[in-house]
């Protein structure tokens, strides 16, 4: 059992760095153009995501999708930690302790006629959680992959979505026409038009209820997505073995319900 705990341990905690990871890079631009993208009337539309070309004006998407892309991250990154709390101390604690007080005691493990090899994987048995506890890991594993895969449906779709829609406003502002043209639409990556997003779309800001451009430093607003959706992409790939590592520990007590 240690050696699944021991794996499930090491995923949980890559899990809560490409969370953590994930939170940055998409609230980055999120944070960046969230007033320079709002130009709803009666409703917040600042989000990145989503976006809408209009004649000579490009507007973010709903609020509230950049909101559940990074919130819902928050309370799936505290499971995590608790969830590697939970395993670190079973799979690496619990038997240092056994071996301390097996040592401590006496313990004819520790006879010099048994291999140092066969002494610690005695040692290292460690009781399996209860059948009910597993049932409880699984459930978490398949509500936060729900999570993850929702989120990055959200964020992959709304990105595709700002990145076509910037494309025909950035057709109509550069007047574009013939091979310009063909190139814009179907030739140059999201990346590749989310860099003229940064350094050709006005940045407004709020200051004493006036809105006006203002030119700051510009950050890579197409970089910053793509890492976003690869790291929530890899999380995804890493809960799916975790519930295929939770699968195997529910199967393992089940055929040896006394280990």
């Amino acid at each position: 059992m240690v050696d699944v705990e021991s794996k499930l341990f090491r995923c949980y905690f890559y899990s809560s760095i490409l969370l953590i990871f994930f939170v940055v890079t998409f609230s980055v631009p999120w944070g960046h153009w969230a007033y320079t993208l709002d130009r709803c009337t009666g409703q917040d539309c600042g989000c990145i995501l989503y976006g809408r070309a209009y004649h000579d004006v490009f507007s973010g998407g709903q609020t509230e999708y950049c909101q559940f892309v990074t919130f819902a991250q928050i309370p799936l990154l505290l499971i995590t930690i608790v969830l590697i709390c939970y395993h670190g101390v079973r799979a690496y604690i619990t038997p240092r302790r056994r071996a301390k007080k097996a040592a401590w005691r006496g313990n004819p493990l520790l006879s010099g006629s048994r291999r140092k090899s066969d002494i610690d994987k005695n040692l290292r048995i460690v009781e399996p959680p209860s059948v009910a506890g597993i049932i409880s890991l699984i459930a978490t594993s398949i509500i936060a992959l729900a999570v993850l895969l929702t989120a990055l449906g959200f964020l992959i779709d709304g990105y595709i979505q700002s990145c076509n829609e910037y494309r025909r406003m950035l057709v109509r502002y550069l007047a574009a026409s013939g091979r310009v043209a063909y190139v814009l639409n179907n030739r140059l990556i999201c990346s590749s038009i989310f860099d003229f997003m940064d350094h050709l779309q006005p940045d407004r800001r709020r200051d004493r209820n006036q809105i006006f451009d203002y030119t700051r430093d510009r950050i890579n607003t197409g970089l910053s997505l793509l890492l976003s959706i690869v790291s929530l992409s890899l999380n995804v790939i890493l809960w799916i073995y975790i519930l295929i590592l939770n699968f195997r520990l529910l199967f393992r007590k089940i055929r040896k319900p006394t280990d």
